[in-house]
């Protein structure tokens, strides 16, 4: 940042949207590039600067001390972990010490090549709301109402950015009916890309929803749906994160080096990235784990996905320092325009490979005319049962059956499922359900129930070859459920 003379300012204070930061591909913060570490240190500083001047969220202007732009009034800090306030310095405040007060606690921290760092002991949830108040020499910079609860990151393409303005049907009469949540608040990240990382982004202010603000502020439906039914069961204060992008690829999510580094080649990545504008400026923000719709963007080209999904996973944890931070993404729904079978299969290869990662199916559900379907209702609902049935452990209807064994036997075959509630179905031919022969076209089968777990298939085929399930671009309806009404994973399997 440029230098600026410290002198008293009068009049108007500011707060932070962080000036000079915004864009800043000069400075090239990365993971890699540390932050300054707080100390320990109470109120170190004793000279006289002179007369205070205060800053505020809504007297923003010229700044010598500046916050990303995650800090704002209504926003929610991540409970249970050490949580660091950071930002950015005028170079004439090298060497000064930036003080961070906030629920009982004071932290400092040391000025240090125009940036600072200050972290926080893990926090108690709180509801109530507190000043955090962020002071360095005469400079003092305050946000109210600051929650502390569960933060999480929301990311993907368009269909999680879908705004709630957008919607129609069941999902918009639910959200109009039901949206008053005022210990929820909500940062929308503005779309970007960037060729050099950036270290913060435009601001924005939180959002917290209501009937005033649901509709008008670009909030994701998707996200929206997971956080209020997350709200219900837990009665915390809950803050979402909304990055994502229409269009966009996993890769474009990625950090650069990562791809390299695991010999990865991306067709669609090119010098501008998402993840330089949209997600390294949120490090090293403290979160409790990740929703993730995205898969479309893949489609074309879909045989590498599966790579790149579970580097981008793992890459994602280690940037935040969370190597088990949950991650839950959405399984592709029902579309006739692009098949998305392979998508779907590789998105649950991969949650095999990595822990604590978790898929919801949903090729029962969408609009098999519409690439965005208005109704969300189902799939953030579905995200949320997850989160609360793994993360939160709170008994909810998570039961996706999935293929443990088979048995084929010339047009016959048996086959047994994973499952906890136990399968249910219409006798007769399944849609979702197809085999072949030798020669590779695929016919309807007859199924019929055996007990809870298996289900057996007959056909005309002389010798079955091939047997899928929920692998066609649309599925609905789906026949085959458990009898919590989930749908099965989706699967093939080829027959020697």
């Amino acid at each position: 940042m440029k230098s600026k003379l410290l002198p008293i300012m009068l009049g108007t204070v500011l707060l932070l949207t962080a000036c000079g930061t915004t864009g800043d591909t000069s400075s090239e913060l990365s993971e890699q590039d540390s932050q300054i570490e707080s100390t320990e240190e109470s109120i170190p500083e004793t000279e006289n600067f002179g007369e205070m001047v205060y800053y505020t969220q809504d007297t923003l202007a010229d700044c010598l001390l500046a916050l990303n732009s995650y800090f704002g009034n209504g926003m929610v800090l991540q409970r249970d972990k050490e949580v660091s306030v950071w930002g950015t310095a005028d170079e004439s405040l090298n060497g000064r010490t930036v003080i961070v007060m906030f629920a009982g606690q004071t932290k400092t921290a040391i000025v240090e090549k125009e940036k600072w760092n200050v972290k926080l002991d893990p926090l108690a949830i709180d509801k109530t709301g507190s000043d955090l108040i962020i002071t360095c020499t005469n400079i003092s910079v305050s946000f109210s109402h600051v929650r502390v609860g569960d933060v999480w990151l929301a990311s993907g393409q368009s269909n999680m950015c879908f705004f709630i303005e957008y919607l129609s049907g069941t999902s918009r009469t639910s959200i109009d009916n039901d949206c008053d949540y005022p210990d929820m608040g909500f940062l929308i990240i503005p779309e970007k890309k960037a060729t050099v990382v950036q270290s913060d982004f435009e601001r924005k202010a939180w959002v917290i929803p209501s009937k005033d603000t649901i509709a008008k502020n670009g909030i994701s439906s998707t996200a929206f749906l997971f956080a209020r039914e997350i709200y219900k069961n837990l009665d915390i204060p809950l803050g979402i994160v909304v990055s994502g992008a229409g269009s966009s690829t996993v890769e474009m999510w990625m950090n650069p080096a990562e791809i390299t580094k695991a010999k990865l080649y991306s067709y669609t990545y090119q010098s501008e990235s998402y993840y330089a504008a949209m997600i390294n400026p949120l490090l090293p923000m403290a979160f409790k784990g990740m929703i993730w719709y995205q898969g479309e963007g893949n489609s074309y080209n879909p045989d590498p996905y599966g790579d790149y999904l579970k580097v981008f996973v793992e890459s994602t944890r280690r940037l935040f320092n969370n190597l088990d931070m949950p991650f839950i993404q959405v399984g592709l729904p029902s579309y006739d325009d692009l098949d998305y079978t392979k998508v779907r299969l590789l998105q649950l290869q991969t949650q095999s490979l990595v822990p604590n990662m978790y898929t919801t199916i949903n090729y029962d559900s969408g609009n098999p005319k519409d690439l965005h379907p208005i109704d969300k209702l189902v799939i953030g609902t579905r995200l949320a049962n997850m989160a609360l049935e793994k993360i939160y452990n709170i008994d909810k209807p998570v039961d996706y059956p999935t293929l443990a064994s088979y048995e084929v036997n010339g047009n016959e075959a048996t086959l047994v499922f994973n499952t906890t509630s136990g399968l249910k179905m219409t006798d007769g031919e399944i849609n979702s359900l197809e085999i072949c022969g030798a020669d590779g076209v695929f016919v309807k089968a007859i199924c019929t129930i055996i007990d809870e777990k298996t289900i057996k298939i007959t056909s005309s085929v002389e010798q079955i070859k091939k047997i899928k399930l929920g692998c066609n671009p649309t599925v609905i309806p789906c026949e085959l459920t458990s009898n919590e009404e989930l749908p099965v994973a989706s699967f093939m399997i080829e027959i020697n």
